[in-house]
């Protein structure tokens, strides 16, 4: 696992193992969406990842994948390079930053299905550890602690796409034992958890353009908006009266710069149904 090599007022910095040149990605504190996060220059990301492709390319194919939100997800910005001495780029260049959230670092890690993309996954989760004030127990090095990390992971992202809280942990305990051979829940006792009927399931806007033949999330948020179910008020959706009984908001635990509770609109299978009469 990498560990972070200094820890500074600005965040942490991770070091590349094998060569000794400074390529480094750095964790900092900024905002998106109104909200203070710890954030990723996704360019450092990138380039420890080393990607079989162009930066622009690479990005804007994983937003349109998975439905990362702008203000959610990420936020962007346009900003000048440093000059290269004795290059065609000698005068400093116009560029498009992307400052994505940690938790979304996390995951465009964990796609990448490299052995790069698990270092860069493990430094981000053993950042939030320290940052957290979390000490390692004894044996952290041990299968179940090991086993129990990556499974934290799996759930986080079952989560992301809709899953609810008992369904997220059976498929992420069915992961940690594919991988590790181990099952967490038979070793806490928890050998009955039940996944919620998919119909009383609230999903994320990805999960539920799933059901709508593959729509990515920012198309599913207009078409609920056409369809009079939301509308958007500065950061957030906000559902209408007319999306009655078709929804559930979720309190993310984080907060506007205002001090106010950001919550995370989800949809039951129902409004698919919706949709698809109002088309």
């Amino acid at each position: 696992m990498l560990l972070p090599r200094t820890v500074e007022t600005e965040g942490f910095l991770l070091q590349r193992k094998e060569t000794n040149v400074n390529e480094l990605i750095q964790i900092t504190s900024a905002t998106i969406g109104g909200v203070a996060v710890q954030t990723v220059n996704a360019r450092d990301l990138y380039s420890f990842l080393e990607v079989g492709k162009d930066f622009s390319t690479w990005m804007k194919d994983r937003i349109a994948q998975y439905g990362f939100v702008e203000h959610e997800d990420y936020e962007v910005a346009h900003e000048l390079s440093s000059p290269v001495s004795g290059s065609s780029m000698a005068r400093p260049q116009r560029t498009v930053a992307y400052h994505i959230s940690v938790d979304m670092a996390k995951e465009l890690a964990m796609v990448e299905r490299t052995e790069k993309g698990k270092q860069a996954r493990q430094y981000f989760i053993q950042c939030e550890r320290v940052a957290q004030g979390f000490t390692a127990p004894p044996g952290a090095g041990s299968p179940v602690v090991v086993a129990a990390t990556d499974a934290t992971a799996v759930f986080s992202f079952m989560r992301v796409i809709g899953l609810d809280q008992n369904a997220a942990a059976i498929s992420a305990n069915q992961a940690a034992y594919a991988v590790h051979g181990v099952n967490l829940l038979q070793l806490s006792g928890n050998t009955h958890l039940l996944a919620a009927n998919q119909e009383t399931q609230a999903l994320t806007p990805t999960a539920l353009g799933k059901l709508l033949g593959g729509l990515s999330a920012q198309k599913v948020n207009r078409a609920l908006e056409q369809a009079g179910l939301q509308k958007r008020v500065g950061d957030e959706w906000v559902p209408l009266p007319a999306a009655e009984g078709l929804y559930r908001l979720f309190d993310t635990g984080k907060k506007h710069s205002s001090g106010t509770p950001v919550t995370q609109l989800k949809w039951y299978a129902a409004s698919a149904d919706r949709l698809k009469r109002s088309a």
